[in-house]
């Protein structure tokens, strides 16, 4: 046994030295001052270039980059602001560790004249062709790359405090409400994307069981593997719409069918730095309005002093619609959109802070699970005003109009015996400075509808609390019935104010900093009887102001 022991430790060092000799060892320096020159992406290519490895030079301007194999290699180095390198190293036998010293030239960025424009859906570009629409392609994977590589080598890479949003938007962009996300700290990538060849086969954009539809931003993996440069088109615009900087757009190819994206990605032609990239979704007409243009998102790059490239802004735009039982088909409400910015620069980030804002983003309103119905139930009013449990009367409940300086000591026992959602003023403190309506945001079993301006105003007759809040661009809440199946539709939402009847608008004309407690029930069953007058399906709603005040119409 101690025999067999050493031999397998012996093998075992063997492998290890013959895994960890194959390595350049590279020093790059700038050629003028002969400083180290940090942060250059550094890509070693096999004979047949099929195999890549890439690194990025340390702040000493130093790399080793360990090879899979023994053979020849091709060695690339760029950087922002120098003259392109390439060193070819003739062998690299196992157990041989080569030293590479390299000289860097500044050198300004050139975009060539040339411009490559779409023709008949063609994507067929020369391979290593120096024309703009290559040249442009060359700077967005030097930037997308060193940013993946940064992430990998994640010791050398700055840390980062990202502050997410979480946004409604109306048709026009323009925002709605605004729902702030905890701030984060780290690295990584905003957006979490699948395998590149399952986005290429499947889509961007996937219909789930419960018919919500899930959406995928493009990461720099995605966008920098095969599959993506196999499946899409590039071209140059015959004139940017900034000189300022240089256009590279991209759309699926002529054979892609599944939902995709297409876009453009925005390079400085002073100095050849990507700075944006933008996307929407096509081939997606399907599943929401051919007229949600803005479905999609972007992205911001920032390249610092030192070389590093950071993503510095994201966002994800997702369609909002609803349908309508009075109106044919669906239509675009406004848009879903998520998203961060990079604040500040911030030091000692432990490993468990290492992301951004990482997600996979779902819509969670659907043309099928949208619908609201024309018509609401009607419910006569209970017998009684007050809570019973159990055949025993628990705590007398104010009657709607009537105002009770004790409300908090109703609230807190109906909080301890009754089902529901109870919050105090301390739940919603982040939303004081708003309105009473964004208030109920808080509530997550409710979302709100942006009224388009499409569809016309329900029957008065039908359900008055809708057709009074059915105001293009305003917000409703609303709700699948509790015991609902998927996709049976949403209607609105009860408001109370201080015992009475109130609306949307109404919430929207009083102070968030006023609101002292909120009561939330689900199901009609729940609802106390004094406010079961509306014969309510899909929740109600209940505000108390902190102080005495008179009632909202």
């Amino acid at each position: 046994m101690p025999t067999r022991i050493v031999t397998v430790l012996l093998l075992l060092m063997a492998l290890g030295d013959a895994c960890s000799a194959q390595e350049v060892r590279l020093s790059v320096r700038d050629s003028l001052s002969r400083v180290p020159v940090p942060r250059v992406l550094v890509t070693a290519r096999d004979n047949e270039n099929t195999v890549q490895v890439h690194g990025l030079t340390n702040d000493l301007g130093q790399l080793v980059l360990r090879l899979p194999s023994a053979g020849r290699w091709t060695l690339s180095m760029r950087r922002i602001g120098l003259e392109p390198r390439t060193r070819v190293v003739e062998t690299v036998q196992t157990n041989d560790a080569v030293s590479v010293d390299v000289l860097m030239r500044p050198a300004g960025f050139r975009l060539p004249a040339t411009r490559v424009v779409s023709v008949s859906g063609s994507c067929t570009r020369a391979s290593g062709s120096h024309d703009r629409t290559s040249a442009l392609w060359e700077r967005v994977t030097l930037a997308l790359q060193a940013s993946v590589t940064a992430e990998r080598d994640r010791a050398d890479a700055t840390t980062l405090r990202a502050v997410g949003y979480d946004r409604e938007l109306n048709r026009a962009l323009l925002v709605v409400s605004e729902t702030p996300v905890q701030i984060r700290r780290g690295i990584g990538r905003p957006f979490a994307a699948l395998h590149p060849d399952s986005l290429a086969t499947h889509g961007y954009i996937r219909s789930e069981a419960d018919q919500n539809l899930q959406y995928f931003a493009p990461d720099a993996t995605a966008l920098l593997s095969p599959a993506f440069e196999r499946t899409h088109c590039f071209d140059t615009p015959a004139r940017d719409a900034n000189p300022s900087f240089a256009e590279l757009r991209f759309r699926p190819a002529p054979a892609q069918r599944s939902p995709d994206i297409e876009g453009t990605a925005f390079v400085e032609v002073k100095s050849g730095a990507l700075r944006r990239i933008t996307f929407h979704y096509v081939n997606a007409d399907s599943l929401f309005p051919a007229g949600s243009l803005h479905a999609g998102g972007e992205v911001e790059f920032d390249h610092r002093p030192d070389g590093e490239w950071i993503v510095s802004a994201w966002s994800i735009r997702m369609p909002r619609m609803v349908r309508v039982t009075w109106s044919r088909g669906p239509r675009l409400t406004g848009y879903h959109e998520v998203g961060g910015v990079v604040d500040t620069l911030v030091a000692g980030a432990t490993a468990a802070e290492d992301r951004l804002m990482t997600r996979v983003v779902t819509a969670p309103v659907t043309p099928q699970n949208s619908e609201l119905p024309a018509t609401s139930r009607r419910r006569s009013p209970g017998p009684s005003d007050k809570i019973v449990v159990g055949g025993r009367q628990i705590i007398e409940f104010p009657r709607p109009g009537l105002r009770s300086p004790d409300w908090r000591l109703a609230f807190q026992e109906r909080r301890r015996l009754g089902p529901g959602v109870f919050l105090d003023s301390t739940a919603f403190a982040l939303v004081t400075s708003g309105t009473a309506l964004e208030v109920v945001q808080q509530v997550e079993s409710i979302r709100f509808l942006i009224v388009p301006d499409s569809v016309p105003t329900p029957p008065r007759d039908a359900d008055p609390d809708l057709a009074e809040g059915w105001i293009a661009g305003a917000l409703l809440p609303v709700m699948m019935p509790v015991g609902a199946q998927s996709g049976m539709g949403q209607c609105t939402v009860k408001l109370f104010l201080d015992g009475e009847r109130s609306t949307a608008s109404a919430l929207r004309r009083v102070a968030g900093s006023t609101i002292g407690g909120l009561e939330f029930f689900a199901s009609p069953r729940d609802v106390p009887d004094g406010f079961r007058r509306s014969g309510n399906t899909c929740g109600t709603v209940v505000l108390w102001s902190q102080e005495q005040r008179t009632a909202q119409p």
